[in-house]
């Protein structure tokens, strides 16, 4: 478990930032929601009193790859359906975290099928929800025909 301050607020936002390359086809990929192997089974989020735009914006100032916001809740993590000890934590003020860093812990998760069956569901919700920085771009449409 990671140090920091447990969070049990089901609506509180998680937002992740994701690269491309977990965006194929245009849909986030459970990849995306996977720890890294060096990141001793913590995901990276940030909380939702940051915002969407400044996460996204922070993350690429700091010349990361990132195709924009898309979030979780604290709910999705806590009832994934796989392991319900997986918990997000809020760790800010650890080894230069920024303010409102979010930890998502695997740790508990008790196999490697399991965490990705847990970063799958996390995934489809983020898609779900749809990417909240920066904003979608609506294609124009065909206009509309004048009314005689």
């Amino acid at each position: 478990m990671t140090a920091g301050t447990e969070l049990t607020e089901p609506r509180t936002l998680l937002y992740r930032q994701v690269p491309l390359i977990h965006l194929p086809g245009g849909k986030v990929s459970s990849a995306a929601f996977v720890p890294g192997p060096n990141h001793q089974s913590l995901l990276s989020t940030r909380h939702e009193t940051v915002g969407a735009e400044r996460a996204h914006l922070e993350f690429i100032a700091a010349k990361n790859s990132s195709e924009g916001s898309w979030a979780v809740t604290v709910g999705e993590v806590r009832t994934n359906g796989i392991c319900d000890d997986v918990a997000p934590y809020l760790d800010e003020f650890l080894n230069g975290a920024p303010e409102g860093h979010v930890s998502i812990d695997f740790n508990p998760s008790p196999s490697t099928s399991a965490t990705k069956r847990i970063a799958k569901h996390l995934s489809r919700r983020a898609q779900a929800r749809g990417r909240l920085h920066p904003p979608a771009v609506e294609e124009p449409g065909e206009p509309e025909a004048a009314e005689a």
